[in-house]
């Protein structure tokens, strides 16, 4: 789970205030895989994958599911579409080397894909596994996804209601928020003010929503949500 902050003056004179953003994406949770169905080879002599899945892709280690129709032995690896071929898997938790003996039922396998060649804790998208027996993948042995996640990132605060002559805003005023999320995860969005120049110095302070109840106290987990690349106004 990744989480960013950005704080930013707002103009104006006497009574000035500056936003703080608390952003918070998705992070950890899902599945990404495919499954295969075996046909008639599940009972002939041909090993297939019926399930190849990768959960919690976003952060490192993530576990492989592979559920194998028989008994076989597959190698692993991975591809990240930049020309340099496949690479071996070399840091599956309690493995030695990417080769691994599959059962004819489901296995799980932890893998730290962080610390592979060209991979981090970063979001990389468009990447490529793939279980080969005998140098060819196994039917249902591919899988392209991203891997890894990157925190989310403000790419505008826009004020609107602001007195164009005094830069300045009273009653219930509107703020604009653009986010932006390499791998496209739903973003919460934190809004704060501090007023500056205030005696004695109240600090950051959670922005009320406008439509919560007057009578009711501004609520602490006051945020919205709203997709990579939206707008969120506030």
């Amino acid at each position: 789970m990744e989480t960013k902050t950005g704080r930013d003056r707002m103009p104006g004179g006497r009574g000035a205030a500056a936003l703080a953003l608390g952003l918070l994406s998705g992070c950890g949770a899902g599945v990404a895989g495919v499954a295969a169905s075996a046909g008639g080879e599940s009972g002939g002599t041909t090993p297939a994958l019926d399930v190849f899945a990768v959960e919690g892709p976003k952060v490192s280690p993530c576990r492989l599911r592979l559920d194998a129709s028989q008994a076989v032995r597959v190698g692993l690896f991975f591809d990240l579409g930049r020309g340099d071929g496949t690479q071996a898997l070399t840091r599956l938790e309690g493995t030695a080397g990417n080769v691994v003996d599959l059962p004819a039922s489901e296995v799980t396998l932890e893998w730290d894909f962080a610390r592979e060649p060209g991979l981090a804790a970063s979001y990389t998208p468009g990447v490529k596994l793939v279980a080969l027996r005998g140098g060819a993948p196994i039917g249902g042995g591919t899988l392209e996804l991203g891997l890894g996640n990157d925190a989310p990132e403000v790419l505008s605060i826009d004020q609107i209601d602001v007195d164009p002559d005094s830069g300045e805003a009273s009653g219930t005023t509107g703020i604009e928020i653009t986010v932006a999320d390499s791998s496209d995860d739903v973003v919460d969005v934190t809004v704060e003010f501090d007023v500056q120049g205030d005696v004695p110095d109240a600090g950051w302070q959670l922005a009320r929503p406008a439509l919560v109840d007057p009578g009711k106290p501004t609520p602490r987990s006051a945020s919205t949500t709203c997709k990579s690349g939206a707008r969120a106004p506030r």
